[in-house]
């Protein structure tokens, strides 16, 4: 409250992507000069790429640039195991994403058949993740491949086993493969 008087009554409202805003009062008092944290119920993330815009509307309140927050997030579907993806069939649940921090804005996974680098195609069939499927990467590129969460807990004994092939430029570049077991909070690398 960046105001000189406590407030109750006013409304928070959320938009997903271009969704109709969602509205619930606030009913407990915020004291001039404080902050609170308020959990926003029924937000459905879809799959992908998204935004989430949260704001305050109190009457009287002509000033809303230090009422509304923007955050882009990605959206994971949780499949269960076992699951088995060949890429022919479209994207199911795997989401990709650049670093917001990079310079680079431009070069991300894509999936189809790559017709550029080496390999120029696919370990089977003809569809792959590759970032950028018809030109090589260009410097300080920062991307990120997500699969589908995959639940493992009704799994006893198992494996993972996935095909990968990269051409990095040596000394600088390279491929990280991580895992999360608390829905993306931490990552650990793999091997």
């Amino acid at each position: 409250n960046y105001g000189l008087l406590p407030q109750t009554g006013f409304d928070v409202t959320y938009q997903v992507n271009s969704n109709a805003p969602v509205s619930a009062t606030y009913t407990s008092t915020l004291a001039a000069g404080d902050k609170n944290n308020y959990t926003v119920n029924g937000v459905v993330a879809p799959t992908g790429p998204f935004t989430v815009c949260v704001w305050t509307d109190l009457t009287g309140d002509c000033f809303h640039l230090n009422d509304t927050v923007c955050v882009n997030l990605v959206g994971i579907p949780t499949i269960p195991a076992p699951y088995c993806d060949d890429f022919e069939n479209g994207n199911i649940g795997w989401a990709a994403n650049i670093d917001p921090n990079s310079p680079n804005q431009t070069d991300v996974w894509e999936l189809g058949a790559p017709v550029s680098g080496i390999p120029a195609s696919a370990y089977s069939g003809t569809n792959a993740w590759d970032v950028n499927l018809a030109n090589p990467y260009s410097d300080d590129a920062l991307t990120y491949l997500y699969t589908p969460y995959i639940d493992f807990s009704n799994v006893t004994t198992g494996e993972i086993k996935f095909d990968l092939f990269y051409d990095a430029e040596a000394g600088g570049d390279g491929v990280t493969v991580e895992y999360s077991t608390d829905g993306g909070v931490s990552w650990n690398n793999v091997g």
